[in-house]
């Protein structure tokens, strides 16, 4: 089964990891991928399941989805940073040297349409990369660098040493789709898959 995703990392791999468990026959090809380059996947026929953002625009007629939820983040920085201890201000965030996906990524969208949304340019990214954050958090613990983090891998090793700063948590929340193809048909394997995601993403 051939599967990707830009999102809710720290969930789908114990998902994967009971799945295959039970699903001994089933094989994954998992990476993760901006969503503009999951779509061109997934009409290919290269995927089967692409679990993504909300774009902001609607993908095409070819695509189909299932709402799975939302996912929250936190604007995050090294225990002790200097941003931590002051009053939220967009502009503050706006002079900081940030830790970003490349452009085009869900997570770098939030950022931008957050400054959008103060009428602020988008901040500096110092260091940009196609590497999940989450593998870079030691560059936050040694830095003045900042970036954003689900709640969840927050509470994770990955997030050790690091914590959220002052700013609204609802405001860098994102709803979460699951797509697949309209006109092709699931096989089995993929169905349950599909099932298995729905029941142990779908929020409550």
């Amino acid at each position: 089964m051939r599967t990707r995703s830009p999102s809710r990392r720290t969930r789908t791999p114990p998902i994967l990891a009971r799945y295959t468990a039970r699903e001994s026959a089933v094989s994954f090809r998992l990476s993760v991928q901006v969503s503009a380059l999951l779509f061109d996947e997934l009409k290919d026929g290269q995927l089967d399941l692409a679990l993504c953002f909300t774009p902001q625009t609607v993908a095409d007629e070819e695509l189909q989805s299932d709402d799975i939820g939302s996912q929250r983040y936190r604007i995050v920085a090294r225990q002790g940073h200097p941003l931590a201890h002051t009053p939220a201000d967009p502009c503050l965030l706006q002079a900081a040297n940030w830790l970003l996906p490349l452009p085009g990524h869900g997570l770098r969208q939030i950022v931008d349409r957050y400054f959008q949304d103060h009428d602020l340019a988008s901040p500096q990214a110092v260091i940009e990369t196609d590497a999940s954050i989450s593998l870079l958090t030691s560059l936050l613990r040694n830095s003045d660098l900042i970036t954003m983090l689900t709640e969840q891998m927050l509470q994770t090793y990955a997030g050790r040493d690091l914590a959220a700063l002052p700013y609204e948590t609802a405001l860098f929340e994102s709803k979460v789709q699951l797509f697949y193809r309209r006109k092709t048909p699931m096989s089995p394997a993929v169905r349950r898959f599909r099932s298995t995601l729905h029941e142990a993403l779908t929020d409550s």
